[in-house]
């Protein structure tokens, strides 16, 4: 019937409890005492199609024995509307992405055949996590392909728009946001090509590089609809003019199929895994995610060797007009590694807390994944066409894996900040003021049995005037 188009599909895993804690949903499934079918009980949130849908696959938990006691484990089923005990709550109204339809979904007994299990009972997160790889490749090339239509925008505004006698796109202001957008498309799109080439391997194994080109391009969508914005000025905020849309639905992306922070503490945290007993193995800080962060493309199967003790080098013969790139790369490799070797030590088990390092981890590991794509690609098209046909690309990458060395690095500097205790103490401040907490500076005031003190002087002075 999918394949036919005769009805849509929906995935339902999001609860109102539980958002990216995805394994420890509190949906729960029990088999009947014929064994004939499972009594799901439950409810779902913000799934898409979910009140159109004709095919539904949904997750709950289900006892399973492990090591002979019984444990609560994610299991993947296939519903569909027509089941008993099957209803729709109702739908929400969004900021942006309004040509889609989010909706709430209740189970309340709701009986489904016993073979209408997805997979393996109790084995439904690896079900769950799979689909969101695909999601978020899908989702990444979505963005990309905003950004590039975003960019022609930029381009065509900015050209038609003219200021002091000068097109905008005459000013070097201009010039850089253009460029920035441009780099990341090239970056992003050379992700996607490596992305692409990994899911299509015999092992499948690709959920790393999803989450980083996830985040990678979500964030570049957000910043380029933004940029927009600002060069349309005025226009870019009011109706009919469509950069005020695309600002509101590009920015869902950095939200759905896994936050951005989560997906980045889902890179780190799965590089420094076991480290006692992976240490020198620990490489780029990604367990192997980047086994194939070498440069990886059709043109080439090396990989980047980063054991402890051994010289980061990329094991291709590139161009000459690389080399230099090639060479800051290494070096970059090499850091991480270092780096994520000295947190691990430093923190131990504690370092799983330590979000703020974890995600500088990540950023460092995203933009060296994207540095290695974009020299594979620009390699494989010198190769194509020779140094005299890529003028523009080369552009591109020099820009490009410039400004990502220097976020790199701006990334590393910050690795063991004593600014982070002080980060920590700030938003204690916050939790126990109930707020800001800090006195006004416009308007002197404190807060007295729920007024302020500038009311109270007000309702007095009015009290001495009658």
């Amino acid at each position: 019937m999918l394949a036919r188009g005769e009805t849509l599909g929906a995935y339902a895993l999001t609860e109102p409890e539980t958002g990216s804690d995805a394994q420890h949903i509190v949906s729960r499934a029990r088999l009947s005492e014929d064994g004939t079918e499972w009594i799901l009980d439950g409810r779902k949130h913000w799934i898409g199609n979910g009140q159109r849908a004709g095919v539904i696959t949904t997750f709950a938990q289900t006892e399973v024995m492990k090591n002979g006691v019984a444990v609560l484990r994610p299991t993947a089923f296939i519903i569909r509307p027509d089941m008993p005990g099957f209803r729709v709550v109702g739908t929400v109204r969004k900021m942006g992405i309004r040509g889609s339809t989010q909706a709430e979904l209740a189970y309340e007994g709701l009986r489904v055949p016993a073979d209408h299990v997805l997979g393996t009972v109790g084995k439904g997160f690896t079900i769950a996590v799979n689909a969101l790889n695909a999601g978020r490749m899908s989702l990444a090339s979505g963005c990309t392909a905003g950004s590039k239509r975003i960019l022609g925008q930029m381009r065509e505004f900015t050209e038609a728009r003219v200021q002091f006698g000068h097109p905008i796109a005459d000013f070097e202001i201009t010039q850089r946001k253009l460029a920035r957008t441009a780099t990341d498309i090239y970056a992003s799109d050379a992700m996607l090509g490596e992305l692409t080439r990994l899911a299509e391997s015999a092992d499948g194994e690709y959920a790393l590089e999803a989450a980083c080109c996830k985040v990678f391009a979500s964030d570049m969508l957000w910043r380029a609809a933004d940029e927009m914005v600002q060069l349309a000025g005025g226009r870019g905020f009011v109706k009919p003019w469509p950069y005020e849309r695309m600002l509101r639905d590009s920015r869902i992306n950095r939200i759905f199929e896994g936050t951005n922070e989560i997906l980045r503490l889902f890179i780190s945290l799965n590089g420094i895994k076991e480290p006692a007993d992976r240490l020198q193995e620990l490489g780029v800080a990604l367990r192997q995610p980047m086994k194939n962060l070498g440069l990886l493309s059709e043109y080439a199967a090396s990989r980047l060797r980063t054991r402890l003790g051994a010289t980061p080098t990329l094991d291709v013969e590139l161009h000459a007009r690389l080399k230099t790139h090639a060479q800051f790369f290494e070096k970059h490799v090499a850091e991480l590694k270092d780096h994520s070797e000295r947190l691990i030590r430093a923190y131990r088990k504690e370092i799983v807390e330590r979000q703020q390092e974890l995600e500088r981890l990540a950023d460092m590991a995203i933009e060296l994944f994207a540095t290695a794509c974009v020299l594979a690609r620009t390699q494989q098209l010198l190769e194509q066409r020779g140094e005299a046909g890529c003028e523009r690309e080369l552009a591109l990458c020099d820009l490009f894996v410039v400004e990502a060395g220097r976020r790199f690095r701006a990334s590393r500097i910050t690795l063991q900040s004593p600014q982070d205790e002080t980060r920590r103490l700030v938003a204690r401040h916050v939790r126990e003021a109930g707020g800001y907490g800090v006195v006004n500076t416009l308007l002197h005031t404190e807060i007295r049995d729920g007024l302020t003190a500038a009311a109270a002087s007000d309702s007095a002075t009015t009290e001495a005037t009658r």
